[in-house]
């Protein structure tokens, strides 16, 4: 009975992130937050099932049995990638909240240096939990599973900050730094930065450019 009560619990903690609706001022990039919400619907399944089902209901409990040495890489495996879980469940949901992130400027610059942009340092681990599982005489089956569950992670935190790049290009952010719209999706190398910077340095050259085509075409319409 209580089993499946908490069972209930965790689905419905689950069900919650789907069904969140985007604030109405971020309705402009809605599709790339509800992107970030299923990510933040993953890592709490995560959280919340696999990682709690692999401590705690398989052979997890034989890395007890090891020296230090073999024990340290796979322990910091599971408390690594927990933790990372528990805090991306969180963070990647957050914009919603006003009262932590009055913008989306304010969102995308709390995750900064954090477990999206902790890549190398997360593969690290990984590398090492499982150069130690190579080692070893008999793997425990739920080492092998933490592995390719870390793994997983580590592919939705590449796509998580490949959404926060898209959001960083977006109207809505480029506004709220004070950067005009059209230089926010134009390439600095572009034409139109080219045209833009030529107008602010001559702008009677351009103004007299302009009149000539003008009249050029008023000619070309006769």
């Amino acid at each position: 009975m209580w089993i499946r009560w908490s069972l209930s619990i965790q689905q419905a903690l689950c069900a919650k992130v789907i069904y969140m609706e985007i604030r109405r001022d971020f309705a402009e990039v809605e599709p790339q937050l509800h992107r970030l919400l299923e990510f933040s619907k993953a890592f709490r399944q995560f959280n919340v099932q696999d990682w709690s089902h692999l401590a705690n209901r398989e052979d997890f409990d034989r890395i007890y049995t090891l020296g230090w040495e073999d024990k340290k890489p796979l322990e910091n495996l599971y408390a690594t990638g927990r933790d990372c879980a528990s805090a991306l469940s969180e963070f990647l949901s957050s914009f919603n909240h006003p009262d932590l992130h009055p913008t989306l400027s304010h969102f995308i610059h709390s995750l900064d240096g954090g477990w999206i942009y902790q890549q190398p340092q997360l593969e690290k681990i990984v590398q090492e939990a499982e150069n130690k599982s190579k080692e070893l005489d008999r793997t425990p089956w739920a080492i092998e599973q933490m592995i390719v569950l870390f793994r997983r992670q580590l592919e939705i935190i590449e796509a998580a900050r490949n959404t926060i790049e898209i959001l960083k290009g977006s109207d809505l952010y480029a506004s709220e730094n004070g950067v005009q719209e059209t230089q926010a999706v134009m390439p600095a190398g572009g034409a139109y930065s080219k045209i833009n910077r030529f107008y602010s340095e001559h702008p009677v050259l351009f103004w007299v450019i302009g009149l000539g085509i003008s009249a050029l075409l008023g000619l070309l319409a006769l």
